[in-house]
């Protein structure tokens, strides 16, 4: 029980120094993007996030998510600095042959992305924020799984920290409000690849171990395609409203779908502190035991906090953003829900990489990528935001129901009833709130039934939490 303990408690302390770092950037400061920047300004810092994340996904290669699988075996092998040096190496070269390529045909690959949105100085600025995102990566991979705790918190709270400083320098130094939050997403990303070198020291080599790399590359092909099938599913959305919809529009959807971020957000730093503890395990059945503790506290987590930002959703707008996007409401709450359902496959995903199926993990996410794209086709034309949103929804639950019936081809034990009975309950929440938004009551009782309900909420989720904490013996 002791290992479970302390498992638990690292998956909290990690969870949350990642989740510092990426709420920072994803919510916190979006109060202050909505009241600098217009309503065609923020989309177009949409556009260019969604334009980053793509190259970032493709110049990644899939290798930060295979060395986290591939690392343990180097490290049984006392190569893991020899290891971590030929998978760097083998990013330089990708990156360099991608920084040709966009030399070239950047613009027309920019052009294809965002039609109306102009390629430079912004495709400058995403290749530089990835060439370097990789290297912060790379070393918050390798404190985690290293598990050097204190060193991992302090890199994800620095860089969560220049950010924000960078934001207010930058915004109060430069006119061009835009070019100076971007350039702050830049100066986070310099102070978190300057952490690689330090954790080198002098251990770094300049060559490549070909077998090492064959092994990396065995789950990083896999895991880019599934990257690039998670890009289309999440933000396919962004790139067909370009065509459709005006700025103010994207803007709208585009607010919406980063607060929703956050059920994702929390969810995949669980994921990323529980993981290194199940690869590691010694048997199938430690495992699938971690797996089963883990789908409880996930499913706690994340219903608690997707019930409370629904119940509070027009709340929450008004606080982060003006009245321009108070009409945003109903697309949040819709994409939480969402959110909430795709976040659930991160139990179906570890048991797939546990058992070395990543390509089973991957074909979840293309099979939504499809659906995602389909539907977007026919109903972002016609109803613009909201299209968008049911499309994306639909994607993910058609994701989450495919996932979880191919992890069950390999966990007989999977507890799949909790997961389906939570989904259902916040289906129901999200149509009593928005009814209750709409019925003619008094807005002190709208309030106080709101407050009921979330207090109900958290009293049963504390309940089922500290039951599961005295069943491990916690």
């Amino acid at each position: 029980m002791a290992r479970v303990d302390n498992v638990l408690n690292k998956t909290l302390i990690y969870g949350i120094g990642d989740a510092i770092v990426l709420l920072v950037g994803g919510f916190l400061l979006i109060p202050l993007y909505t009241r600098v920047l217009s309503q065609g300004d923020f989309a177009t810092y949409i556009i260019v996030k969604t334009n980053l994340e793509i190259i970032s996904f493709v110049m990644f290669f899939g290798l930060p998510s295979a060395v986290s699988r591939v690392y343990f075996e180097a490290k049984k092998r006392g190569r893991r600095t020899e290891y971590m040096s030929s998978i760097v190496n083998l990013y330089a070269i990708v990156a360099v042959l991608f920084g040709l390529a966009l030399f070239v045909w950047g613009s027309s690959f920019w052009s294809l992305l965002s039609p109306k949105t102009v390629a430079y100085p912004y495709l400058n600025y995403c290749y530089a924020i990835a060439l370097l995102g990789f290297f912060g990566v790379m070393a918050s991979t390798w404190l985690r799984v290293d598990e050097r705790l204190s060193g991992f918190i302090t890199m994800q709270v620095g860089s969560a920290v220049v950010l924000a400083l960078g934001v207010m320098i930058n915004l109060y130094l430069m006119e061009d409000k835009l070019i100076a939050i971007i350039s702050a997403l830049l100066l986070s990303n310099i102070f978190a690849s300057l952490w690689l070198p330090v954790l080198f020291a002098k251990g770094y080599r300049c060559k490549i171990q070909l077998a090492e790399v064959l092994e990396t590359l065995k789950y990083a092909v896999p895991f880019m395609f599934g990257y690039l099938s998670y890009f289309v599913l999440n933000k396919i959305s962004i790139l067909l409203l370009q065509r459709h919809a005006p700025l103010e529009e994207i803007a709208s959807y585009g607010l919406a779908q980063q607060l929703a971020m956050m059920i994702p957000i929390i969810g995949a730093a669980l994921g990323k502190a529980i993981q290194p503890s199940v690869f590691s395990a010694t048997d199938d059945r430690k495992a699938l035991l971690l797996i089963s503790q883990y789908s409880g506290i996930l499913l706690q987590v994340l219903a608690s906090v997707a019930v409370l930002l629904i119940i509070f959703a027009p709340e929450v707008i008004q606080i982060v953003a003006s009245s321009a996007y108070k009409s945003t409401a109903t697309m949040f709450r819709l994409l939480l829900l969402g959110s909430f359902l795709f976040s659930l496959t991160l139990v179906s995903d570890t048991t797939l990489l546990y058992f070395k199926k990543p390509i089973y993990s991957t074909l979840s996410t293309v099979i939504g990528a499809v659906c995602a794209t389909s539907l977007g086709y026919i109903l972002i034309p016609l109803y613009k935001g909201y299209g968008a949103t049911m499309a994306i929804v639909s994607a993910y639950s058609v994701s989450t129901l495919v996932s979880f019936m191919l992890a069950y081809g390999f966990n007989r034990h999977l507890k799949t009833a909790p997961l389906a009975l939570a989904s259902l309950a916040m289906v129901g929440v999200v149509v009593f709130v928005e009814s209750l938004d709409y019925l003619d009551v008094d807005l002190s009782l709208k309030i106080v039934i709101k407050i009921a309900i979330a207090g109900l909420v958290f009293k049963f989720a504390w309940k089922n939490l500290t039951n599961l904490k005295e069943k491990l013996g916690i």
